[in-house]
């Protein structure tokens, strides 16, 4: 019966892949867990963040300091989030989709990534016009506060010196564990309205009417408002890169998770199907021996 033992072979084969895909999916459920807690922890701490910047710079800066400055874009750093293994449904190429979606964008700018995960640097390193300048390969299995800075500071500098003109920032960001949204956030020039998520005390008068806060007026700085503004921009960036990685990495761990639920339901959808191509190879070749039993015996008679 070669026919029904090439389908038994099958049948372990793919029992065995099933075996894989559901210790995945449940290894994804387990570390996804963590995540969302880390993730959604951080969230208030980079909005208030966000707003405390946004007082201090109403009081002391407005938009004369160069983190807020507007100048045209000639050179354009992009941090593009994605993650280091595959087996995670389409994740991976959405944002990459998504990230030459924004360099097309700015078709006139020179453009060079800073990419997070191997998947970024595989899929962006061959195309045209792009330079990978930094690349942060194996680093979701132990996120930490400290990587952020790692990415953010020099990015500061960058940018302050000239270096660049603009940075921006590529990821997934979590919304279900079914849905993520590939996103652009812009990191430089400072959009302080959009970071702190009010108006500018410029724009409009105090809460409850009041008039707006004089620069100066309620900051006594030391060593010096440059230095606590460049230390207060600096912890800015690095919570939002931050807040990018953790968000990224929870998106990715869902999608492998609901990729590998898939994957288990359409091998045990397999097994059956092939489960009853044997029963029916199996009953053929009952019926031939049969049929070659009786025909033996009626030729004996």
């Amino acid at each position: 019966m070669p026919l029904g033992r090439e389908i038994k072979r099958r049948i372990r084969s793919v029992s065995n892949t099933k075996q894989i895909t559901r210790a995945m999916k449940l290894v994804a459920a387990a570390k996804l867990q963590r995540a969302q807690a880390r993730m959604l922890a951080l969230r208030p701490y980079a909005r208030h963040l966000g707003s405390i910047v946004g007082e201090v710079s109403d009081a002391l800066f407005g938009d004369e300091h160069p983190f807020f400055r507007k100048r045209p874009e000639r050179r354009i750093a992009t941090i593009v989030i994605a993650g280091d293994r595959g087996v995670c449904g389409g994740f991976n190429a959405t944002v990459v989709r998504r990230a030459r979606e924004h360099i097309a964008e700015h078709p006139a700018a020179a453009h060079e990534i800073w990419s997070v995960g191997k998947r970024a640097t595989l899929a962006l390193r061959r195309a045209p016009g792009i330079a990978i300048v930094r690349r942060f390969h194996d680093v979701f299995d132990d996120l930490s506060y400290t990587l952020a800075h790692a990415i953010g500071d020099p990015l500061t500098a960058c940018y302050l010196d000239g270096g660049i003109d603009g940075a921006y920032l590529v990821y997934n960001e979590f919304v279900t564990v079914m849905t993520p949204r590939p996103c652009v956030v812009k990191l430089m020039p400072l959009d302080l309205s959009a970071v702190s998520g009010r108006a500018r005390t410029e724009d409009a008068a105090g809460d409850g009417g009041q008039a707006p806060v004089q620069r100066g007026e309620r900051y006594e700085i030391e060593p010096g408002p440059e230095a606590a503004m460049r230390r207060l921009v600096s912890r800015l960036t690095a919570t939002r890169l931050y807040r990018a990685l953790l968000e990224s990495y929870a998106a990715e761990l869902g999608a492998r998770m609901t990729a590998m639920e898939s994957a288990t339901k359409n091998a045990e959808e397999m097994i059956d199907r092939l489960t009853v191509d044997f029963n029916r190879a199996r009953q053929a070749n009952i019926t031939a021996e049969l049929l070659d039993i009786v025909a033996g015996a009626e030729g004996l008679c």
